[in-house]
């Protein structure tokens, strides 16, 4: 298994998002385990069908599947194990334990749920990032064509922040019925 671990370059970022993690393994199986922790990851997966059996925290990711696929696992209490059979390519954006929530208002415990968290916190606009970043090998075009993706939204759910704010005063001081 190879693992390449990159800081976030935007300053805007790097309050937000720990790191962005790449892992790629060829062999014919595998096995890691990580340490418990409060992060929370969010997990893109390459042609895996990925299977977490959440009473033993343990996950398991076979080659073949859905075309992309994603996971977000978080607040670790206990070790977190990974087994892995054939081809895997993975990208994992790491948040802060507060992070993910500048980015959806939807709560962990809620986007934990479902099937594919990933389109559930970014929305349609991600399936064109899921073309555009696993059509390269290269690391830096990825983590570039992330944090281009991520600043994006991150301003856009700003916007519509800001302009949700707007309504209540309006509404607080009477202006609008």
């Amino acid at each position: 298994m190879q693992v390449k671990l990159y800081k976030p370059q935007n300053p805007r970022l790097s309050d937000y998002i720990e790191y962005f993690l790449f892992l790629e393994n060829q062999e014919s199986e595998g096995y890691y385990k990580t340490f418990p922790h409060t992060n929370i990851c969010l997990a893109l997966y390459k042609d895996n069908s990925v299977l977490w059996d959440r009473d033993r925290n343990l996950c398991t990711v076979t080659n073949g599947g859905a075309q992309v696929t994603s996971k977000l696992f978080a607040f670790h209490k206990q070790p977190f194990q990974v087994r892995y059979k054939g081809k895997v390519e993975q990208v994992c954006i790491l948040f802060t334990q507060k992070g993910l929530s500048h980015f959806t208002p939807i709560p962990v415990h809620a986007i934990n749920q479902q099937e594919d968290p990933f389109f559930e916190i970014f929305g349609k606009d991600s399936f064109a990032l899921y073309d555009q970043l696993f059509s390269t090998d290269n690391k830096k075009e990825q983590v570039m064509l992330l944090e281009n993706f991520l600043i994006r939204h991150f301003q856009s759910l700003s916007e519509s922040k800001a302009v949700y704010c707007a309504i209540l005063d309006e509404i607080a001081n009477g202006n609008i019925n």
